[in-house]
């Protein structure tokens, strides 16, 4: 990987390139530490040193262990004793936070980091980035949303690509979803939905990559609502996915 940072820069110079006040704990944390290894994957870092050099008047807050913790979490850094180590992930993730001041803004979307708010009746605009995303799946899509009507074959699932294990579990469904479900699985052959009686939270899980945590469902969001979507990934998305599979597999096909 390319690392476009500049480590000519002090600390506090190399910090205020980031948008700090958008910015988790974990997220400052991580931009500490990849200053103190010059973005070295797997090079060694004291927690010491993160404690005892960490500007809490730049970043607006103490330094707390529990940074540590939740970056660890994420999937960011490896932690061996007293020491952390910068992951692959970590970097990557740090990249992807920018160098905007403000959240960035695509049409009735407003997004900081991993946070997505829909305006209410920004219905396209959710249908649009939920359908870069099953576009983006190389393998499999799985997918927990409590109500379903058969809508969501044309906004959404027809994104994804023909060859792509979709995975479906719902609890309550539209008079009209069984009949498209069918219809769309003679030219999805890997299309699959299971009812599941105990379902209340929405999420979908793209590949090994990432999982989204959707407040409505598919099927409306956005649509009298403004939307929240949080995107998550390293462990917490294999949490996610650990859940999914717990699920889908107490239910019979």
């Amino acid at each position: 990987m390319t690392i476009e940072l500049d480590f000519t820069l002090n600390m506090k110079a190399f910090l205020a390139t980031r948008p700090l006040r958008n910015m988790s704990g974990q997220e400052k944390m991580l931009a500490v530490l990849i200053y103190r290894v010059g973005g070295k994957i797997d090079e060694p870092c004291a927690v010491s040193e993160i404690n005892t050099n960490w500007p809490s008047a730049l970043l607006e807050t103490h330094y707390h262990s529990t940074f540590v913790e939740r970056a660890e979490t994420a999937g960011w850094l490896n932690r061996h004793g007293k020491e952390l180590r910068l992951t692959d992930h970590g970097l990557k993730h740090f990249l992807s936070i920018g160098s905007e001041k403000t959240a960035s803004v695509k049409g009735e979307i407003r997004q900081v980091g991993q946070l997505y708010i829909v305006n209410r009746k920004g219905t396209h605009s959710f249908d649009k980035m939920m359908r870069a995303e099953f576009a983006s799946a190389k393998t499999r899509i799985s997918i927990v949303d409590s109500y379903v009507d058969e809508t969501i074959f044309d906004t959404i699932l027809d994104a994804a690509g023909k060859n792509c294990i979709i995975k479906l579990l719902y609890t309550n469904k539209s008079p009209g979803f069984d009949a498209r479900a069918k219809r769309f699985g003679t030219e999805f052959p890997k299309f699959e939905a299971r009812r599941h009686p105990h379902l209340h939270d929405r999420f979908v899980i793209i590949d090994s990559t990432a999982g989204f945590i959707s407040g409505p469902s598919l099927k409306d969001a956005a649509s009298h609502f403004t939307a929240i979507v949080v995107k998550i990934e390293g462990k917490e998305r294999a949490l996610l996915e650990e859940i999914f599979q717990e699920f889908w597999k107490s239910i019979k096909a």
